[in-house]
C-alpha cells in the first residue's frame, strides 16, 4: 500500500480506506489492521487515521467498538445515497434516473398547488436561456438550476435534500453528462412540459403524466396541453 503525500493527509485517507472497502480488499464483516500498523502502512500519524476512521464511520463504512478494533460494516445495510458518488455509475445509472423521474413526479405534483407565478416565470427564464447555450458545462448546470427550482417550489425540505442528494452523485459522473447532453432535445422539450403542467394545476395528472401512467382519456388531455 502505498504512503499518504498529501498535506490533507486525512482525505486521503479516507478515500484509500472507502476503495479498500468497495473493492473488498478489506472485505464485509472484517477487521481493519491494528491502529499502529494501519497508520505505518499509510505513512500518517494516527490522529489522522482516527478522523479517517470516524469520517467513514458516518458513512457507514466502519463501526469501531471498544476491545473489538474496527470492522467493516455491511455498507448495503448501513451506507446511505451519497456513497454512489464513490461508485461507478455505469452499472447504476438506470437505477438512479428512476429514483430521479419519481421524486420529481412527486415534486411536480406537490409543485402545482404550492408553485408561485414567480416560480414559474423563473423556470420559464431558464428554459428560455436552455435553448441557447452553445457550451456542455452552462447547459448541464442550466438543467440542475431549473430542478432546482421546481424542488424549492414544492416547499418541501425532505424532497429538496433528496433531490441535492441526487445531484451531487450525478453531477460526478461522465455517464450522466452523456446521458443528458445526448438527450438535449428531449431536455428542453421537458422543461416546457413541466411549465404547461404545472400552469395547469392537475397534481395527479401531472404526476401520472411523469410515470407514465395515463389513462387514454387523460393521454388525450396531456397530448392537448401540451401541444396547445
Amino acid at each position: 500500500m502505498s504512503k499518504i503525500q498529501s498535506v490533507r493527509a486525512v482525505d486521503q485517507v479516507i478515500h484509500v480506506l472507502r476503495n479498500n472497502i468497495l473493492n473488498n480488499t478489506y472485505p464485509i464483516g472484517s477487521r481493519l489492521p491494528a491502529e499502529r500498523t494501519l497508520s505505518a502502512e499509510l505513512g500518517v500519524n494516527r490522529l489522522t487515521l482516527r478522523a479517517a476512521i470516524s469520517h467513514l464511520q458516518a458513512e457507514g463504512l466502519l463501526q469501531a467498538q471498544q476491545g473489538q478494533g474496527v470492522t467493516v460494516c455491511d455498507f448495503h445495510r448501513t451506507a446511505s445515497l451519497e456513497l454512489l458518488q464513490h461508485l461507478p455509475l455505469k452499472e447504476r445509472l438506470s437505477e438512479v434516473l428512476s429514483l430521479r423521474q419519481l421524486l420529481l413526479a412527486d415534486a411536480l405534483s406537490q409543485a402545482c398547488t404550492s408553485a408561485t407565478a414567480a416560480d414559474i416565470t423563473r423556470l420559464q427564464s431558464i428554459a428560455n436561456k436552455q435553448l441557447h447555450h452553445r457550451q456542455d458545462t452552462a447547459f448541464i448546470d442550466g438543467d440542475r438550476q431549473f430542478f432546482q427550482i421546481l424542488l424549492e417550489s414544492t416547499q418541501n425540505l425532505t424532497l429538496q435534500l433528496l433531490y441535492n442528494s441526487i445531484t451531487r452523485i450525478t453531477n460526478q459522473q461522465e455517464q450522466w453528462r452523456a446521458h443528458l447532453l445526448d438527450n438535449k432535445q428531449q431536455a428542453l422539450g421537458s422543461y416546457q412540459a413541466f411549465i404547461k403542467l404545472l400552469q395547469h394545476r392537475n397534481p395527479s395528472l401531472a404526476k401520472k403524466t411523469i410515470l407514465g401512467h395515463l389513462s387514454e382519456t387523460e393521454t388525450i388531455e396531456v397530448t392537448t396541453l401540451l401541444t396547445s
